[in-house]
């Protein structure tokens, strides 16, 4: 009887720990995600170096969790985020508003999808 206790504690223990995980990163990829949808929808209006600010306050948010994030999450995923923040602040630099709207909407979509791919789902767990 003692086995099964400490094997159910130890069960939930992990589906604890992968549940805070799930949370963290809803966190930290919903704050990157609004973060840079601003960053995007002040580009439009023309205010390229407020858009560059909040979009440099995102990689260093990012750059923040990343160490944890390569831990916890593939690297490719990690590695195409990372090279996509470098890819929007290049594009920001020359204020290209269509390849910047469409490299900013890619990395959104990247951000938003590590947590996605974390969630507990079916599909998931299929």
């Amino acid at each position: 009887m003692r086995r099964l206790s400490i094997s159910v504690a130890i069960l939930l223990l992990l589906f604890g720990a992968g549940l805070w995980n799930i949370s963290l990163l809803e966190g930290i990829s919903g704050r990157l995600a609004s973060q840079l949808e601003h960053a995007e929808a002040l580009a439009e209006t023309g205010d390229w170096d407020r858009a560059e600010e909040l979009t440099l306050a995102a990689k260093d948010e990012w750059e923040a969790a990343a160490s944890y994030l390569y831990v916890v999450l593939r690297h490719d995923y990690t590695d195409e985020v990372n090279t996509g923040f470098y890819e929007v602040l290049e594009l920001l630099q020359w204020q290209e508003t269509p390849e910047y709207a469409a490299a900013n909407g890619e990395l959104v979509a990247q951000v938003q999808h590590l947590s996605e791919a974390e969630r507990l789902t079916w599909r998931n767990l299929m």
